[in-house]
């Protein structure tokens, strides 16, 4: 009991009475600490230390006192050295101190005079997400970045333009923010970047069509050169084809859509379209007439066209044997952008028919074969067709062979057709007689 209390009382004296050893920190340059920065501070150590000694070097607050110390770091050592130290981020201020402590012996050590620490927050790294190759960067820093740093690119090709502002950059670009005291110290900060592209669905347009027109690609019809795998909706707000067929496809705006990938917003434009309804005429038609009387070639057509004639204007009348025979074209005026529609009427005028002039006349067996078509009075056309009227079966074309019938009269009639006019006849009458009588010769002759 009594070597133990003498044990006791010497421990207390060796903290009354510090003993021969003394540490000391080394000179630091300018006098200055900078906050986030690791740095080798040098230690002086007199005296013998144990083996297993820490040296700790500590930091006061911004007053000098140790009451709280800061441990900046530590090295396992029994001689001077120096000591690998880390000052904390946020500490600055005029009248800090440091000092290196021993733990074997235990022994606390010289403090440095006042120190100047400054501590520059360049903030924390982040990482922004941007639409775009562009940035301002500032706003992405994390914590409390101090303002007024440079900034710079890090790595990657963008293009700095001023301040914070950056243009033209790939994805992953990498920012440097960098903020200095005014006695040297800095702080850096980085910013990493990741690039959407920016969506883009055209410029809006406005476009008229024709009902008659063929079905065309509506992305092809926006303005700019918008990007493909879009969706489309209709006036009606369904989703609609991308192909719009005129005629069909209602009228109206239709709504292109490009789904962006955050944080990029998705894209959106229309493209109106009004269809105009083409002008329909029908076919082309042939009209051959007979009669003088005038024709309305625009019967049963769509008013508000005009007529020509070999590209001179006409009107819709037509009046056989005044209005030359041939093509006359009637024209409609389309509403833009629909064309012009036209057709083609083709006046023919046929003449009447002509038969020639009703005959009669006598013949006989010894006349031989008789020409029917000879025996017409006028100018009859050729071509017709003759008929048997009285079933003689004597009758070849326009021949009739009286032999083998017996005598009678006989009527034959021939046919000519008008074509847009009436067909036209007239009838041969033959009184046939067996004999023929030569009737006698005056005067007599004298005996």
């Amino acid at each position: 009991m009594k070597n133990a209390r003498n044990i006791l009382v010497l421990f207390l004296l060796g903290f009354a009475a510090p003993g021969t050893a003394q540490i000391t920190v080394g000179t630091i340059p300018t006098g200055i600490l900078c906050a986030n920065v690791q740095m080798e501070l040098p230690f002086t150590a007199s005296g013998t230390y144990n083996t297993g000694n820490t040296f700790t070097a500590e930091l006061s607050d911004v007053n000098g006192s140790f009451a709280t110390p800061t441990v900046l770091g530590s090295v396992v050592s029994t001689a001077s050295g120096t000591i690998t130290c880390i000052f904390p981020a946020g500490l600055s201020g005029n009248g800090f101190q440091l000092r290196v402590n021993s733990s074997d012996p235990l022994e606390l050590g010289v403090p440095t005079a006042g120190l100047l620490m400054e501590a520059p927050n360049a903030g924390v790294n982040s990482v922004a997400s941007v639409c775009g190759n562009s940035i301002q960067a500032f706003p992405f820093l994390n914590g409390s970045p101090d303002m007024g740093g440079t900034w710079s690119i890090h790595m990657g090709i963008g293009v700095w333009m001023f301040d914070d502002q950056f243009t033209g950059m790939a994805d992953g670009e990498v920012l440097r923010y960098i903020v200095t005291s005014p006695n040297g110290c800095a702080d850096t900060a980085l910013v990493f970047v990741n690039t959407s592209v920016v969506p883009f669905a055209g410029t809006n347009t406005t476009l008229s069509v024709c009902s008659s027109d063929a079905p065309f690609s509506m992305l092809q019809a926006l303005g700019g050169f918008p990007d493909v795998g879009g969706t489309w909706t209709n006036p009606a707000g369904d989703p609609q084809s991308p192909v719009f067929t005129p005629g069909v496809s209602m009228s109206g705006c239709y709504t292109y859509t490009v789904v962006g990938s955050l944080p990029c917003a998705n894209a959106t434009s229309s493209l109106c379209i009004s269809v105009n309804d083409a002008s329909v005429l029908g076919p082309n038609f042939s009209i051959t007439l007979c009669s003088p009387t005038p024709y309305d070639m625009g019967a049963g057509l769509p008013p508000g066209g005009t007529w020509t004639y070999l590209g001179a204007p006409h009107s819709n009348m037509f009046t056989p044997g005044v209005d030359p025979i041939g093509p006359y074209v009637y024209t409609i005026p389309g509403i833009p952008p629909c064309p012009a529609v036209s057709l083609t009427a083709l006046m023919n005028v046929d003449a009447p028919a002509n038969a020639g002039v009703d005959a009669t006349l006598n013949w006989c067996l010894s006349s031989g074969v008789l020409d029917l078509f000879a025996q017409l009075g006028g100018t009859p056309s050729p071509g017709g067709t003759w008929t048997d009227d009285s079933a003689t079966g004597a009758l070849s074309g326009a021949t009739f062979n009286p032999a083998g019938v017996s005598s009678g009269t006989y009527v034959f009639t021939y046919t000519v057709v008008g074509g847009a006019c009436p067909a036209a006849s007239a009838s041969v009458t033959v009184n046939h007689s067996g004999v023929c009588i030569v009737p006698p010769q005056y005067p007599y002759p004298v005996e």
